[in-house]
């Protein structure tokens, strides 16, 4: 799993993105991802997740955790 930090998020929307720790190439995250594990998303939290590919090649965040498994 990777670990990053929730760099931007848009309510209305229900999307943002998370910087990796390494790399720079952002991951787009879902509400949804947020929402299967019962947090709130805030812009500047840590958190695991996996890298999945969208079909037009994108990276996207998956199975996401908070950072130390809590």
């Amino acid at each position: 799993m990777k670990i990053g930090t929730l760099r931007m998020f848009d309510e209305v929307r229900g999307y943002g993105f998370i910087r990796p720790d390494e790399g720079d190439s952002d991951f787009f995250v879902h509400i949804k991802a947020f929402q299967k594990i019962g947090v709130i998303p805030e812009i500047g939290m840590r958190l695991q997740f996996e890298q999945w590919p969208t079909k037009d090649g994108r990276l996207r965040a998956g199975r996401l955790l908070p950072e130390h498994g809590e």
